[in-house]
């Protein structure tokens, strides 16, 4: 074999291993794109679930507050304070037609309270509306 054959083996083999290379290279780099999107896919139903458990969290901490107030409200009927908060909370929980009997007791009780006779007012429109 004479030295320009062998010279153009080694480049050949050059050639090859940097071919070789290239494609692993390329290979690896779609991978890696392939997966950073499928992780990106999975990152963006986290916010959704976050929101969504903390509107559960929301809702279980207002029925525990409804229950509390109704508790109290069963030995005291006519407790102000629980009336107002049992009102609030249903309030909160957007329940209209269930703040409305909290609030008719507590116009009934304090007739001069404008403000309780003005939000029992809205609050019937708003049931009326559903």
């Amino acid at each position: 074999m004479s030295y320009e054959e062998k010279r153009a083996q080694g480049r050949d083999r050059f050639r090859r291993i940097i071919t070789l290379i290239s494609l692993i290279s390329f290979g690896g780099s779609i991978s890696t794109g392939i997966v950073h999107t499928f992780s990106q896919a999975s990152d963006a139903d986290k916010p959704i679930q976050a929101v969504q458990q903390t509107e559960q969290l929301r809702r279980q901490q207002f029925s525990a507050e409804e229950q509390g107030y109704l508790i109290v409200l069963k030995r005291e009927p006519n407790n102000q304070v629980a009336l107002d908060g049992l009102a609030a909370v249903r309030i909160k929980m957007h329940d209209w037609k269930g703040a409305i009997e909290p609030l008719e007791k507590l116009v009934a009780l304090n007739p001069g309270r404008e403000d309780w006779k003005t939000l029992l007012e809205n609050i019937k429109r708003r049931a009326n509306q559903k």
